[in-house]
């Protein structure tokens, strides 16, 4: 038997049962013909879904990381503790979240390898020999 259900949604709450939705069929493969990629369809959202699925499992999280990360920051600043530390854990949780630690001349490196040189640098931006 088909419960007919009539929910007024706004196209915030659409688009985030729609990621819900997605990121559950990745952790639940067999319910995507049968229940997952129709709920989509109902929800006029099959192209969104998709593209929240191919997002794969490890996009998303690094989102909500980050955005927890911001939320840290600005509770820091609302907080009155000092910017300066603020913003450094901020940067250190960034850079861990999208495992791009900072290496010492890398970016000088990639941009000027002459005045890189000059400044005392070598080697390439992987790191090494820095």
């Amino acid at each position: 038997m088909i419960w007919p259900v009539i929910v007024d949604l706004d196209e915030s709450q659409r688009q985030a049962i729609l990621l819900a939705v997605a990121k559950l069929s990745l952790s639940r493969p067999g319910w995507l013909r049968g229940c997952l990629a129709p709920l989509a369809d109902k929800l006029q959202g099959a192209e969104m879904f998709e593209k929240f699925r191919s997002l794969g499992p490890d996009e998303t999280p690094a989102i909500e990381r980050l955005t927890e990360a911001l939320f840290r920051y600005h509770h820091a600043l609302d907080t009155h503790q000092h910017g300066g530390v603020a913003a450094g854990k901020l940067a250190d949780d960034v850079e861990e979240i999208l495992k791009q630690p900072w290496k010492r001349g890398a970016t000088l490196i990639e941009k000027d390898p002459i005045q890189s040189t000059e400044a005392g640098l070598s080697g390439h931006a992987s790191g090494r020999n820095l």
